[in-house]
């Protein structure tokens, strides 16, 4: 048989479900704390940033990256410093890497999915992966040898180098929040220069027009025929109703035998097929160019004036009175007419209604003097 709680009992449930909701508190917010230093002790958790570097000599130059000199068939052994900021241990690993020319210029450096390709297979040596400990710093020897028949001129491969564990999954606080997992990835470039004769060459293969973004953009493709990087500069001359344009441009490296696109922007060209000729200089005072005729669309910039010209014309026009507001004039001038003939015609009917009121009554008091009168 259930009794019915007490005051007393109430108050002893609500204690003990206060007791129960911090015990888990203290429960949750210290069960992380234990786990920390394990997963540290692990060398996996926060093992996102890796520093990397060539080792310098005492008289070198400091640079970012290794620069060789070396003779077809030709070996030297180099290292790379390792540095890890972090106070718990951490996995690196390096991988051979071939130097490439990005899609607009520039240095990039993919990494064989298996074995190696064209100047990665000049490096040797590199380790899978060290450990490097708490705060500490270490040295990895590796070799550059080139091959015996290799021609002259300027080459380029890297030294990657990235945390082997990456960090785990994040989980997102929310569905509308994004979680992102960072994982460090340093390239060192090898560059290494064969002694002979060097043949600088670039030529412009192509130019093509796009109108689809707001500013016109000619993609000028360029290709170095020579054997050593490239740095092209210069632009585009328009010659449109007379008049000549110049746009200028400037591309990072492109290295030999590679091919890059190269953005050129050139607003506010007038609409029509204009006379284009672009000019890159490059190796000692050489220059490639391309010209032909390029039709351009009206400029934004054009269509956007015209846009507020008309707008400032019907600003100015708009200080005389539009015919919406005679129309809303006459509306509540009509409004307002209605309303003084309906009160004319409500005081002229309650004076009607008065003066009848008169009428009747004056018969009732003047009939017997009438009477009299007539009696007489």
């Amino acid at each position: 048989m259930s009794r019915i709680p007490t005051s007393s009992d109430r108050r002893l449930t609500r204690l003990g479900t206060a007791l129960l909701i911090v015990s888990s508190l203290f429960t949750a917010g210290g069960a992380p704390a234990a786990a920390q230093p394990a997963t540290h002790d692990a060398g996996h958790a926060g093992c996102q940033i890796v520093h990397a570097g060539p080792q310098q000599s005492a008289s070198g130059s400091r640079r970012s990256y290794f620069q060789l000199r070396l003779h077809a068939g030709d070996a030297r052994r180099a290292r790379v410093v390792l540095a890890n900021p972090e106070a718990y241990p951490c996995s690196v690993t390096l991988q051979a890497a071939s130097g490439e020319t990005a899609v607009n210029s520039g240095d990039t450096y993919p990494v064989p999915a298996a074995g190696c390709v064209e100047t990665s297979c000049w490096l040797d040596g590199l380790p899978a992966t060290v450990w490097v400990g708490a705060h500490g710093r270490r040295s990895v020897p590796f070799s550059i040898a080139v091959p015996a028949s290799t021609p002259p001129g300027q080459y380029l491969a890297g030294v990657v180098i990235r945390a082997t564990d990456p960090p785990s999954r994040p989980s997102p606080a929310g569905s509308k929040q994004v979680a992102v997992a960072v994982s460090a990835r340093v390239a060192l470039g090898v560059a290494v220069v064969v002694p002979g004769r060097q043949n600088p060459g670039l030529a412009i293969q192509s130019v093509r027009l796009d109108v689809h973004a707001s500013v016109p953009m000619l993609y000028v493709t360029v290709r170095n025929t020579g054997n050593t990087w490239e740095h092209p500069a210069g632009g585009a001359v328009i010659t449109a109703d007379g008049t000549n344009r110049a746009f200028g441009i400037r591309a990072s490296t492109v290295l030999a035998g590679d091919t890059a696109v190269l953005p050129l922007p050139a607003p506010g060209v007038a609409r029509g097929s204009w006379t284009t000729r672009i000019e890159l200089q490059y190796g000692d005072h050489q220059v490639a160019a391309w010209h032909g005729r390029l039709s351009f669309p009206t400029p934004r910039s054009a269509a956007a004036g015209t846009t507020a010209g008309s707008t400032a014309g019907s600003s100015e026009r708009s200080h005389a009175v539009p015919g919406w507001l005679y129309a809303v004039v006459v509306a509540l001038g009509g409004l307002v007419l209605l309303l003084v003939v309906a009160l004319l015609l409500v005081v002229r009917r309650r004076r009607g209604d008065a003066r009848q009121r008169v009428a009747d009554e004056r018969p009732a008091d003047d009939a017997p003097a009438l009477a009299d009168a007539s009696s007489r």
